[in-house]
């Protein structure tokens, strides 16, 4: 396949051999992320390893984001419902088979591709702007560094130049957009039934033998997981800092020595601006120009004197524009490079030319310039009396967890230790893995350390933002499958429900057999004494049913008409199977398609490239040799 589109980038044969459908492609993270050179390996793509680190680190990162997600709490059973590990191990053998694909290719990312690819990242933004300073936090709050980070963005730009490859292999015609005009904009509604699991509980029977089948075959399932609790010492910070005391020679060498590190004043100006976002993708040239045009207009009304911040207020497209477009400070090198050197050039209330970059076309006028210094001593007093604190406060905690550790290594108990120190012993509740402790929080090293340790076991130093922690295990439950007698309740519960949705299911598929030979749904619904509801007009293209919910449908939508009224399945959405039958259609205007038709060109190619991309990684993995250690599995 590969010297196919090699050979015939813009061919119909592309489009041929990949099809079209399914959902696009997402990244969590592409290649190992430094460090060490891992030795783990869990599985091997056409000899290419994933390592069991790699997956570790970005199975942690996921599982924090769903932890938030989850308001910071997610169950045992939550974690293993979700599949992360699966999940994550099944996007890094795709996107490593992706990856080499575009080698084949030749697809490469220069070093001012990878740049902008960054800057145009709006997490990495303030007021649309690409921020150095953001951009640094942010990696350091994922525990990254940036040539980590670059690397992965890198060969994401890569897998992007093989999507845009696919792309071009794939024409829109008039006629699909037409027909998706007509879908999205017509509106339908449909009479049902509504066929609720609870109706068919009663009739259930669940059986001792299915019980106990189930329990057989679902251990996984059914296991509890490992839980511990952990005996910790916590050495904070500010506690230890607050003994330190810090002279005013000690304040003067640490000025010295870091005067023009950590003092000196930055270039730096304070500036306004009007700013009108890129073209979408498919503007024409016209279009392109004559946005350009509008803000040339406003740079010579900006010339003859009208006050720039009402011209803001008028004409500038960011959040910007309702403060008069201010930015506040900017120091040098924080923005892209086409407008910090505009900015930088100007003088104080000088407006720049037009200038454009990748988010669009801006109008910047400086307001107010600070030239670069550094602070006195005095200015800085405070700080760095703080910094000494903090930085000693540091040492000391760390002094004196290692010196308490080796005490309990040496078989003093824990509890002595700390009363030694002067520190509580606290203990935690029991916790399992993907469990986060309000009193602990986000560090994951703690949870690692304390999963690992056996009772009585001193495990090392664990490094937190604003603490060190000394940890002991304590209580150890093992991983196991409780008895039957202890699940039965539960079991037969989830058979009951799956019984009656099955029941419901196929009083479903009844009615709608009955339907397909005579659709008239209110003389059949009276004949099993059923409701006949209603959902009111909505676009065909909208994703929720009024009153119904959000259906799995194989098209995203429902395939009826007047000539075929009657939804070809019953569909289970929550707890309730429902039969639909069309009551009304209103045919979309013809005269809004105009307007629409650049925004469903785009949508369409983006549905078909995205089916064609999933196509191609199902080519590459039938023909890619790919093992996945069996301890892994």
């Amino acid at each position: 396949m590969l010297d196919v589109i090699r050979k015939r980038k813009r061919s119909w044969l592309v489009l041929l051999l990949l099809g079209v459908g399914v959902l696009a492609f997402v990244m969590v993270g592409v290649g190992p992320q430094g460090g060490q050179e891992q030795v783990v390996t869990i599985a091997e793509v056409n000899g290419d390893k994933i390592t069991y680190t790699e997956l570790e680190r970005q199975y942690y990162r996921m599982l924090q984001t769903y932890r938030q997600l989850a308001g910071g709490r997610l169950s045992p059973a939550d974690i293993e419902a979700l599949n992360l590990r699966g999940q994550l191990l099944e996007e890094l053998i795709q996107q490593r088979l992706l990856l080499q694909a575009a080698r084949e290719l030749g697809l490469q990312v220069t070093d001012e591709e990878l740049m902008q690819g960054i800057a145009r990242n709006p997490a990495f933004q303030a007021a649309g702007q690409f921020n150095k300073n953001i951009y640094e936090q942010a990696l350091r709050g994922q525990g990254l560094t940036p040539g980590e980070f670059e690397a992965r963005q890198r060969d994401a730009l890569v897998i992007r130049k093989l999507q845009d490859l696919i792309q071009d292999a794939i024409p829109v015609t008039s006629a699909e957009v037409e027909e998706r005009y007509r879908v999205d904009n017509e509106e339908i509604a449909l009479d049902f039934v509504r066929l609720k699991t609870d109706d068919f509980v009663q009739s259930v029977e669940v059986g001792d033998e299915e019980i106990k089948a189930y329990y057989d075959g679902n251990g996984s399932l059914l296991r509890e997981p490992l839980k511990v609790k952990a005996r910790y010492l916590a050495y904070r910070v500010k506690d230890f800092a607050a003994e330190v005391e810090v002279s005013d020679e000690d304040v003067r060498a640490y000025y010295d020595v870091y005067r023009d590190r950590r003092f000196r004043i930055r270039e730096a100006v304070k500036f306004s601006q009007i700013y009108l976002p890129a073209p979408a993708e498919g503007t024409s040239p016209e279009d392109k120009e004559a946005a350009r045009q509008q803000l040339e207009e406003v740079l010579k009304e900006a010339r003859e004197g009208a006050d720039f911040a009402e011209l803001a207020k008028q004409h500038s497209k960011d959040e910007s524009a309702a403060q008069g477009g201010d930015m506040g400070f900017v120091g040098k090198g924080q923005l892209v490079p086409a407008l910090d050197t505009a900015l930088f050039a100007l003088e104080t209330g000088e407006v720049s030319e037009v200038l454009e970059s990748a988010f669009g076309l801006h109008l910047l006028k400086a307001v107010e310039k600070q030239e670069a210094g550094v602070r006195e001593l005095e200015e800085a007093r405070e700080e760095i009396v703080e910094a000494l604190k903090n930085e000693r406060g540091a040492a000391m905690a760390a002094r004196a967890a290692e010196a308490d550790r080796e005490r309990a290594l040496d078989g003093t108990p824990l509890a002595e230790v700390a009363t030694k120190r002067g520190i509580a012993l606290s203990e935690t509740e029991l916790f399992s893995a993907g469990e986060t402790l309000d009193e602990i929080g986000g560090v994951e090293d703690f949870y690692r350390a304390a999963l690992s340790l056996k009772p009585g076991q001193v495990g090392p130093i664990i490094s937190a933002p604003d603490a060190l922690y000394l940890l002991e295990g304590g209580q150890r439950i093992e991983p196991t499958i409780p008895p039957l007698e202890a699940v039965k309740d539960g079991i037969t519960e989830t058979l009951t429900r799956r019984k009656a949705r099955e029941s419901a299911r196929k009083k479903g598929d009844e009615i709608l057999a009955e339907l397909k030979g005579a659709p008239e749904l209110a003389k059949v619904a009276a004949s099993h004494d059923l409701t006949v509801e209603d959902t009111g007009l909505f676009p065909r293209g909208q994703a929720e049913i009024p009153e119904i919910g959000i259906l799995p449908l194989p098209l995203g939508r429902l395939a009826v008409s007047k000539e075929k009224p009657v939804v070809d399945a019953a569909y289970l959405q929550g707890d309730a199977v429902y039969v639909m039958v069309l009551r009304k259609t209103i045919d979309a205007d013809p005269a809004g398609l105009a307007k629409e038709k650049e925004d469903l060109t785009r949508r369409i190619r983006d549905e078909k490239r995205q089916r064609a991309f999933r196509r191609l990684i199902e080519n590459l993995k039938a023909k890619a040799e790919i093992e996945i250690h069996p301890e892994f599995t």
